[in-house]
């Protein structure tokens, strides 16, 4: 929990459903070293039964297994495994981790499905009132290699091989002395590059097939992956090998990064990856010897840029010619074109629907004064506001190499817009601002200035120096 997507299916009393929240330890929980509980440590969860989430990829089934420590507060209901029920041991509490309190599927029990496999723990948090709430767990999805071969001379000696694929990925604006020195985010790091590369593979892979080893030079990923699938290791390697798989893989791996909480902490520039190296098979002993090492990689131009200053998410109006930055070198050039929209259709010059779903397709337009990349000119008054939208784009635009894939970017259209003052002086009176407010504003509405925006709770907020102000509400 922590690093995994976990979600919660259903709405409980004030709680939306959604991605399941994260909290950090009430005082008598359990305090882990990576990762972090879902609930809350406040005395604000519902009186209910409350459910959690996690979709995960098996690629045989009959090979898989997880055994999973846990802690809970208040206490474990149930867990299901596709809708089989799970051993759920002996809680002991919140303020002990595992022993007898562990979640487990056996392998070969016909509980794994081959493709996505749900688990679902049943939270019980029956009380009189509103009370803390907490779930953590800890632990890997295990899926024994089916891909090996065995050469044996004589009854005496045997040597078991493993097919594997090596892949060297250089990460440019990342520190490593800054990621590493955070255990949770480094964590969350190497997962992301786990399921970046699986996600790069069209579904052949899983995040489990994957081993990664991170380390200097920017960040340096070496990766060791072993197909659990009849897709063929040698036909895997070509594909992340070719151009339409490198463009792919970096998507993927930018996009992954992006959605990591806290990343902005290690970034020293712009997260790019600058390097893919030439995916090599190989055969690898299961007798301890030492592994062969990694290709150099194939030094080349990066390919798609997210930036630094939006990470996270870049803000529009709901307003007509709309400028968004993407930062993109080679394959982008001026000809390249790309729209928002819900999601992203290969086909969108074939009728996306536009409106709410998607703004029409435009070409990339020039360079922006401070920085290197393009700008995307968008008309966005027929956007939803308050709705984030993707950033899609078609490389070679009218060309018939790429089609239309989502950059890794997100863009908030957002109703509100900053009339007056143009800008503040730092001072201890009352300051009155001026905004346009085109969607959802009234006198109840309240807003704050602040370094980032906290999202959920109640509209009031207190002064944290140096981060953010008070609270004020509007008025017409």
């Amino acid at each position: 929990t922590g690093i995994a997507y976990w979600y919660q299916p259903r709405a409980v009393g004030s709680r939306a459903a959604g991605k399941a929240p994260l909290t950090v330890a009430h005082p008598a929980w359990y305090k882990p070293s990576i990762g972090s509980w879902l609930g809350s440590k406040d005395n604000d969860w519902p009186a209910a039964d409350t459910t959690f989430e996690l979709t995960f990829w098996v690629a045989v089934p009959t090979q898989a297994t997880f055994s999973v420590a846990y802690a809970v507060d208040n206490d474990i209901k149930a867990a299901t495994l596709n809708g089989n029920p799970l051993d759920i041991g002996t809680s002991r509490g919140s303020a002990a981790l595992g022993g007898t309190a562990v979640i487990a599927a056996p392998k070969g029990a016909g509980l794994f499905v081959e493709g996505n496999n749900t688990v679902s723990v049943v939270i019980d948090n029956s009380a009189a009132v509103v009370n803390p709430m907490g779930f953590y767990c800890v632990g890997t999805l295990d899926q024994v290699a089916n891909m090996k071969s065995t050469t044996c001379s004589s009854q005496e000696t045997c040597n078991t091989q493993e097919m594997q694929i090596l892949l060297t990925v250089i990460i440019g604006g990342l520190n490593y002395t800054l990621l590493s020195s955070n255990s949770t985010l480094f964590a969350a790091a190497a997962s992301a590059m786990q399921h970046g590369i699986a996600a790069a593979s069209g579904s052949r892979l899983s995040p489990g097939d994957v081993r990664v080893n991170l380390s200097q030079s920017s960040v340096r990923v070496d990766a060791e992956i072993v197909p659990q699938t009849d897709f063929g290791v040698k036909r895997i390697a070509a594909l992340l090998g070719s151009a339409d798989g490198r463009l792919g893989l970096t998507q993927a791996l930018l996009a992954e990064l992006s959605y990591l909480e806290g990343i902005h902490e290690a970034m020293d520039g712009s997260i790019v990856v600058r390097s893919i190296s030439a995916p090599s098979v190989v055969a690898k002993s299961l007798i301890d010897v030492p592994a062969a090492p990694a290709p150099p990689p194939v030094l080349g131009p990066p390919l798609i840029f997210l930036d630094r200053y939006s990470t996270g998410t870049q803000s529009i109006l709901v307003q007509l010619r709309q400028e968004v930055l993407v930062r993109c070198t080679a394959p982008c050039t001026p000809a390249t074109k790309g729209y928002l929209g819900l999601h992203c259709s290969p086909d969108a010059d074939g009728g996306l629907a536009q409106g709410v779903n998607a703004s029409a397709v435009v070409a990339f337009g020039g360079h922006p004064t401070d920085a290197p990349g393009f700008i995307l000119t968008v008309d966005a008054d027929g956007l939803l506001a308050g709705t984030v939208y993707h950033v899609c784009i078609d490389a070679d635009g009218d060309g018939s190499n790429y089609e239309f894939v989502d950059s890794g970017l997100r863009v908030y259209v957002s109703g509100v817009a900053w009339r007056d003052p143009p800008q503040l002086e730092n001072t201890t009176d009352t300051v009155d601002f001026t905004l346009r407010c085109d969607f959802g504003c009234g006198s109840t509405s309240a807003m704050h200035l602040a370094r980032a925006c906290t999202l959920g709770g109640a509209g009031d907020r207190s002064v944290i120096p140096g981060q953010q102000t008070w609270s004020g509400m509007f008025k017409e």
